[in-house]
């Protein structure tokens, strides 16, 4: 793939863009920090998380899908406040 490493601006704006799309009203808040690989928590428009941290730890096709969102979101753990309707 040709837009860099995992934790890259440029993989970082490719996601916010899809997260907004398959998340209406929730965007992403990267977590800085981490030992290896990049992280975000989803977070509605009202300031309550919607996932737990959904941990990258390498850049792959799939990550761009709605699909594999959806699950990684899941994955994650549901949030006090649930997840976001899809």
């Amino acid at each position: 793939m040709s837009i860099g490493d995992v934790d890259s601006p440029q993989v970082r704006a490719k996601l916010d863009k899809k997260i907004a799309n398959v998340f209406p009203g929730c965007r992403a808040e990267w977590q800085e920090g981490l030992d290896r690989g990049m992280g975000f928590r989803l977070i509605d428009d009202h300031g309550r998380y919607r996932s737990n941290l959904v941990r990258i730890y390498r850049l792959h096709g799939e990550m761009f899908k709605t699909s594999w969102l959806e699950r990684a979101v899941r994955h994650a753990k549901q949030p006090e406040d649930g997840f976001p309707r899809v």
